[in-house]
C-alpha cells in the first residue's frame, strides 16, 4: 500500500511539474512577444531559453516560438530565414491566429525584399480575412502593418489612411507607437506635418515611455531627413547626432545607415568635410553589401564630392561610378514600385470585373429556358427576314468599315500634327500641359514626387546664322535624341518652342533628377558634329524643380523650371541649377 502511495504521488508530481513548466514557457513566449522590439537583448534570451526546453512545448506554443523566431530573423536582417519560417506556418497545421499573424509578417518581408507585387497580395489576402477576426489586436496588427507596407511603397495616402484606421481601434503599448510613427511619417512626407510640430514631437515621447526605442529614431532619422530638404542642416545634426546610441543599439540596419547618411549629408552641407567623411564611410561599412538603398548612394555622393575636393581623383571616380550605378538601378525601384501599385489596382479591377461576369452569366443561364420558347415559336417568314436583315447589316458594315478606316486615317494625321512637334517627333507644348496636368493630378493623389527639368541649347542662334538652319534642325533632332538616351520610357519629352525643352519625371526625387540632368550635359556636349560638315559643340543650360518643392501646378512647376533655367545661363551656362524659394527672375536681369 506503501509503495503505490509513493508511486501516485511520483506520478502526480511528474504531471504537476511537466504543465507548471508548460505553464512557465507559455508566459516566457507571452512576454517575449511583447517585447520582441522594445527590449531587443532580453527577447534574443527569452527566445535562447525557450528553445533549451523546445521538446516540452504543445503543438500550438511550439508554431508560436517559431513565429517569434521568424520576428527576431526579421529584426537582424536575416530575411531569408524570416521568410522560410513564417511561409511554413501559413501553410502548415498552425493555429488561425498564427497563420493570420505569419502572413501580415511576410507581406513586411515583401516590403524589406522589395517585392512589392507579393507585399500587396499578402496584404490584400490577409484584409478577406478580417471579417473573420474578433481578436482587436490582430486587426490592428493588419492596419499596422499595412499603413508601414504603403510608406514604403511610398502610397503615403494610402499609409495615412489605414493609420488613421489603426488610431480608430484604440492601441496601446507598441501598436500605438507604430500608429503614431506611420502617422506622422507619410503626414510629413505629405507636407501635411512640420518636423517640430507638436503631433511629431508627441509620437517620438508615446514610443520613447512604452521603450519603444525602434520607432521613436525612426520618426527622429525622419525628421533629419525633412530638416535636410529645408537646407536646416545644423538643426539636421542636433536633431540626431545625441541620439546615435539608442540607434545603434536596435540593431536595425537600415535605421542606422540611414541616420549615418543624414548626419553625414548635413556635415557636408556645412563644410565640414572630415565628419562627412566619417559618416559616410560608417555607412559602406554597415550596409553589408546592400547598393541601392538612399543611404548608401547619398554616402557615395559625398564621398565622391569630399574626395575630389580633396584632389584624390581615382577614389573621387570609384564613389562616382558606384554613385552613378546605384541610382539608376534606385530609379528602376521607384518605377517598380509604381508599377505595382497600379498592377495591383489592375488586378483587383479585373477580379471584380470576373465577378460580374459570373454574375451576368447567371443571369443569363435563369433566362435561359424563356429564350428556347422563343426561338421555337419564330416563323419560316421572321427567318427569311433575319437572313435579308443579316446581309443588309454586312454590306452597311463594310461600307461604314471603309469610310470608318479613311476616317481613322486622317484623325491619325490630325492627331500627329495636334500633339507632336513636326521637327523633333517629340510632343509639342501643347500636348505636353495635357500631359503634365494628368500625371501630377494623380501624383498628387498617391503623394508621389514628381519633377520638371526645362533645359535650353546654348547660343543656338549663332549655329543658324553661322552654319545655317538645315544645321540648326541637325543640331535639334541630335540633341533629342541624346537625350532621350538619359531618360526613362515613361518620362514626358516634349519642345516648348525653338531651342527650348522640358523632360517631366513621375516618381522621381531631386537627387535622381539631378544625376538625369549632369548625364544629359556630359552626353550633349559628347555629339558629333561632322557629319554636318561643320565642328562645333553642342551644350545647355537646364534648370530644376520639383512639386516637393513647387507644388502639383504645372504652370507653376514649369514657371520655376524656367527660372532656374535662366539662372544657369546667367552664370554662365553649360550647367545645371536647382530652383529654390531665394532665386528670382528680377536677380537675374
Amino acid at each position: 500500500m506503501k509503495r503505490a502511495v509513493i508511486y501516485i504521488s511520483s506520478i502526480f508530481l511528474l504531471l504537476f511539474a511537466t504543465f507548471s513548466t508548460s505553464e512557465t514557457l507559455l508566459n516566457k513566449l507571452e512576454l517575449a512577444d511583447k517585447i520582441k522590439s522594445s527590449d531587443v537583448k532580453k527577447f534574443n534570451s527569452l527566445l535562447l531559453d525557450i528553445e533549451s526546453n523546445e521538446s516540452q512545448l504543445s503543438n500550438d506554443s511550439s508554431s508560436y516560438f517559431n513565429l517569434l523566431k521568424a520576428y527576431q530573423h526579421s529584426y537582424s536582417g536575416n530575411i531569408k530565414q524570416a521568410q522560410e519560417i513564417a511561409t511554413a506556418l501559413k501553410f502548415h497545421n498552425a493555429p488561425e491566429h498564427i497563420k493570420f499573424r505569419a502572413s501580415l509578417l511576410l507581406a513586411n518581408i515583401a516590403g524589406v525584399n522589395q517585392n512589392w507585387s507579393e507585399g500587396i497580395l499578402n496584404l490584400n489576402n490577409t484584409y478577406r480575412l478580417l471579417p473573420t477576426i474578433t481578436d482587436s489586436i490582430l486587426k490592428q496588427s493588419y492596419f499596422s502593418v499595412a499603413a508601414l507596407f504603403y510608406n514604403q511603397l511610398q502610397q503615403f495616402n494610402l499609409g495615412i489612411e489605414h493609420a488613421i484606421e489603426l488610431k480608430k481601434l484604440n492601441p496601446v503599448g507598441r501598436l500605438k507607437c507604430i500608429a503614431e510613427q506611420a502617422h506622422v511619417e507619410a503626414a510629413m512626407e505629405l507636407n501635411l506635418l512640420s518636423p517640430e510640430s507638436y503631433e511629431v514631437q508627441a509620437a517620438i515621447t508615446i514610443c520613447q515611455n512604452i521603450n519603444e526605442t525602434l520607432w521613436a529614431e525612426l520618426i527622429r532619422t525622419q525628421i533629419s531627413k525633412i530638416l535636410n530638404k529645408k537646407s536646416l542642416y545644423k538643426e539636421s545634426i542636433k536633431n540626431l547626432l545625441p541620439h546615435l546610441p539608442e540607434i545603434e543599439s536596435t540593431a536595425y540596419p537600415r535605421l542606422i545607415v540611414d541616420a549615418y547618411a543624414s548626419i553625414s549629408y548635413a556635415y557636408l552641407m556645412i563644410n565640414k568635410q572630415d565628419r562627412a567623411l566619417f559618416y559616410a564611410n560608417k555607412v559602406l561599412e554597415y550596409s553589408d553589401g546592400i547598393t541601392t538603398t538612399q543611404a548608401v548612394i547619398t554616402a557615395n555622393k559625398n564621398l565622391y564630392i569630399i574626395y575630389k575636393n580633396n584632389g584624390d581623383i581615382e577614389k573621387a571616380l570609384n564613389h562616382y561610378e558606384q554613385h552613378a550605378n546605384s541610382s539608376f538601378t534606385y530609379l528602376d525601384e521607384v518605377k517598380t514600385k509604381a508599377l505595382a501599385f497600379q498592377l495591383a489596382q489592375h488586378q483587383t479591377a479585373l477580379q471584380n470585373s470576373k465577378i460580374n461576369l459570373l454574375n451576368k452569366q447567371n443571369e443569363l443561364l435563369n433566362n435561359k429556358n424563356k429564350l428556347l420558347q422563343v426561338e421555337h415559336t419564330l416563323t419560316e417568314s421572321e427567318a427569311k427576314n433575319n437572313r435579308l436583315i443579316a446581309a443588309l447589316s454586312i454590306a452597311v458594315a463594310i461600307l461604314v468599315g471603309f469610310f470608318g478606316f479613311r476616317s481613322w486615317q486622317t484623325q491619325k494625321r490630325l492627331k500627329l500634327m495636334a500633339e507632336y512637334d513636326y521637327l523633333t517627333k517629340v510632343y509639342n507644348r501643347g500636348h505636353f500641359m495635357v500631359l503634365a496636368e494628368e500625371t501630377l493630378k494623380l501624383a498628387s493623389k498617391s503623394g508621389q514626387t514628381v519633377t520638371c527639368i526645362i533645359f535650353d541649347l546654348d547660343k543656338f542662334k549663332k549655329v543658324n546664322d553661322t552654319y545655317g538652319h538645315h544645321t540648326g534642325d541637325w543640331a535639334l533632332k541630335a540633341s533629342v535624341a541624346a537625350v532621350k538616351n538619359c531618360i526613362r520610357e515613361h518620362d514626358i519629352l516634349a519642345r516648348l518652342g525653338g531651342e527650348e525643352f522640358v523632360v517631366l519625371l513621375p516618381s522621381c526625387d531631386l537627387q535622381a533628377a539631378t544625376f538625369v540632368a549632369e548625364k544629359c550635359i556630359e552626353t550633349l556636349q559628347q555629339i558629333d558634329t561632322q557629319e554636318t560638315g561643320h565642328q562645333f559643340t553642342i551644350t545647355a543650360s537646364f534648370g530644376i524643380t520639383t512639386t516637393k518643392l513647387s507644388g502639383y501646378n504645372v504652370e507653376q512647376l514649369t514657371a520655376d523650371a524656367d527660372t532656374a533655367l535662366y539662372s544657369s545661363k546667367h552664370n554662365g551656362r553649360n550647367q545645371l541649377t536647382i530652383y529654390d524659394n531665394d532665386l528670382t527672375l528680377a536677380e537675374l536681369v
